[in-house]
């Protein structure tokens, strides 16, 4: 929790415009940008509460700028599965095409960085991930 505050506080704006089926849903400065198809970072962060894995729909978590004092209540809202009811939080639901642009090029794709420039165009691929539960209780993922 405590990496998760400092990394809060090192957070900077940048703009981004995303459009939704090709509908521009939004154009601002924002501190992060989350897409989430299932309700946790790990370690039991919860970025998007209501996200569900088999829905058929990308979640899209925005945290607005906020004053810094209130990043330890942020932090605390993410552990408590409630960063969702802040008025600097909206959660986006849509099975439809996604593009994001912006001039920031750092992205975290799975927990790991990346560099990528210009347009990010993400899809739901509905029924990919076949996921089969066995008598031991193990998962087993088929792909």
């Amino acid at each position: 929790m405590a990496l998760t505050f400092k990394t809060f506080l090192q957070l900077r704006p940048f703009h981004v415009t995303i459009k939704c089926d090709g509908e521009k849903i939004i154009s601002e400065k924002l501190f992060v940008l989350t897409i989430a198809n299932t309700r946790q970072f790990g370690n039991n962060a919860f970025i998007a509460p209501e996200a569900l894995p088999n829905d058929g729909k990308i979640d899209i978590v925005l945290i607005k700028p906020f004053p810094k004092i209130l990043g330890s209540l942020f932090v605390l809202r993410l552990f408590t599965k409630r960063i969702n009811k802040s008025k600097y939080v909206r959660h986006i639901q849509t099975d439809k095409e996604v593009v994001i642009e912006t001039d920031e090029n750092r992205f975290h794709i799975d927990g790991e960085p990346f560099k990528i420039s210009g347009k990010v165009v993400i899809n739901i691929k509905k029924e990919t991930l076949k996921v089969l539960k066995t008598k031991s209780n193990k998962l087993i993922f088929n792909s």
